[in-house]
């Protein structure tokens, strides 16, 4: 019997000290509020951990200024008209990309960048021929650049 009320009084206090960690609704600033009016239902139903990831980009779309706040509501727009599978490949191709190593996401960077800066003909072109490639040349390819 005193092993059942051990095991309640541990479950009770972990319990409680889970709930004491969340951010209660009242318990956020009135910028915080207003920012997240719309999930004011769902807020304590959320775990400390998404409560705090949501607060953290709060933070940074408070710090945001009027040109950059409209561009993160274009990307997150063209981001919920993608279709699951295309939502998954970005996932996926992400954390490939987190992988690798600080020198590796830096190149891949500048790459994307001189890419970027090319006229849209020549990037159009670019990817016509990529895409025509068999899978076995771009493998080699993608080593070759791998390895430079």
């Amino acid at each position: 019997m005193n092993t059942v009320k051990t095991m309640l009084m541990i479950s009770l206090l972990t319990y409680s000290a889970w709930v004491s960690a969340q951010s209660n609704w009242q318990d956020l600033s009135a910028e915080q509020r207003s920012v997240l009016q719309p999930y004011e239902n769902q807020w304590e139903g959320f775990t400390t951990e998404r409560q705090e990831a949501i607060l953290r980009g709060v933070d940074r779309w408070v710090a945001l200024n009027e040109e950059e706040r409209s561009q993160v509501q274009q990307r997150f727009q063209r981001w919920q008209s993608l279709s699951d599978d295309q939502k998954q490949r970005i996932r996926e191709r992400f954390q490939i990309f987190k992988s690798l190593s600080t020198e590796d996401r830096q190149k891949l960077r500048e790459r994307y960048q001189q890419f970027s800066e090319m006229p849209v003909e020549r990037r159009r072109e670019l990817r016509r021929r990529w895409e025509n490639l068999s899978p076995e040349r771009r493998r080699r390819l993608l080593n070759r650049h791998r390895n430079n």
